[in-house]
């Protein structure tokens, strides 16, 4: 870890300590980045239990805020989109939904869609004080937005093709309601990030999405607004990439996957973000488990070949049996609140230290 592998970062810090500019942390991986298993079960309040969010509370070198997301996490269905993240509400009757065509893959999951008539409304309380939302948006339809219950006013404009992104100004600096509704035809959400032109903070932007692999996130399929497209597109000013268990569990030779990784650090160092790579925690099965050290090896050989900093959530607990037996899992793959907990505090860590010389 050092200044020069992190000057963007450090620049984005140096800024949010002025008070000159928000810095954006953007947050790539699996169900694990999602939160998924951080709650009760799988999907209840996973973004608001998960290492993301809890690490907006652990931060104390910085201001730090979880107002933002992008994609659906790769949520399978409308009941899964609807405990996900427990600042999001969908009145009754609301036809705000999500699907698994991969024709609406964007960075994070699937858009989050609404087809149905005026009681389509999907509401996002900021947990902080807020004046600004950018909406990042497919211009299918014409959304309609209003702020605590006052008047809507339409999004016009954008790009066919493309993920869009349009400012939305909320007024005061204050805890609100955000309130979107399809006016015209299908509208496709692909994600919120909030903000305070007054009160700079360090924004964490959590895109996870379930059961993806490294090669989801290199995806071009789906043309203009794909991951592959668009992974580096959100002015973050540093990346943080949690992923590969899923693919060493579809792949024992790490290759494929390391080319992959690199090819996204390049693209994301081309577009101004400094990137950190996280080797995952110890996953349940003894052969699992000697794929899984292989591809830790290599994610550290990449990162020591490229400058990125390593944070590896195997250095205490080598083993899944050390990671079970420390209260940390909720099931083979997933931590549980505590094991979340645990690998928030090792990116608090690497974060202070960067904080410390910025």
């Amino acid at each position: 870890m050092t200044r020069a592998n992190n000057a963007k970062f450090i620049a984005g810090l140096q800024a949010q300590r002025a008070n000159t500019a928000d810095c954006r942390v953007f947050f790539i991986g699996d169900s694990n980045t999602v939160g998924l298993r951080a709650g009760a079960s799988s999907w209840a309040n996973p973004r608001g239990l998960g290492y993301v969010t809890q690490l907006s509370d652990l931060l104390t070198s910085v201001t730090a805020s979880a107002t933002g997301f992008i994609g659906n996490g790769n949520s399978g269905n409308q009941t899964q989109l609807r405990t996900m993240d427990g600042r999001l509400a969908f009145p009754t009757g609301s036809g705000w939904a999500t699907t698994t065509n991969a024709t609406y893959k964007i960075p994070g999951g699937i858009v989050i869609s609404a087809t149905s008539g005026a009681n389509s409304e999907m509401v996002f309380t900021t947990p902080d004080a807020v004046d600004r939302c950018d909406i990042y948006h497919l211009t299918s339809g014409t959304i309609g937005w209003s702020v605590d219950g006052g008047s809507e006013t339409a999004i016009t404009g954008g790009t066919a093709g493309v993920i869009n992104k349009s400012t939305l100004d909320l007024g005061s600096n204050a805890i609100h309601a955000l309130k979107l509704r399809n006016l015209i035809n299908a509208v496709f959400v692909v994600g919120l990030i909030f903000y305070s032109t007054m009160t700079k903070r360090v924004r964490l932007i959590n895109a996870g999405a379930f059961n993806w692999l490294t090669d989801d996130w290199l995806d071009t399929a789906s043309g203009g607004w794909s991951p592959g497209s668009n992974y580096a597109s959100f002015g973050q000013e540093l990346t943080v990439i949690h992923l590969t268990i899923n693919d060493s569990n579809a792949r024992a030779d790490p290759a494929t996957s390391m080319a992959n990784l690199l090819a996204m650090i390049t693209a994301l160092r081309a577009a101004n973000s400094d990137v950190w790579l996280i080797c995952p925690q110890p996953i349940s099965g003894a052969a699992t488990q000697t794929v899984q050290n292989n591809y830790n090896a290599a994610i550290k050989a990449l990162g020591a070949a490229h400058g990125c900093t390593v944070i590896d959530l195997m250095h205490d607990y080598a083993t899944y049996a050390a990671w079970s037996g420390a209260s940390l899992a909720a099931d083979g793959l997933h931590p549980n609140f505590a094991g979340h907990t645990y690998v928030a505090n090792r990116i608090r860590a690497a974060i202070d230290a960067i904080a410390a010389v910025a």
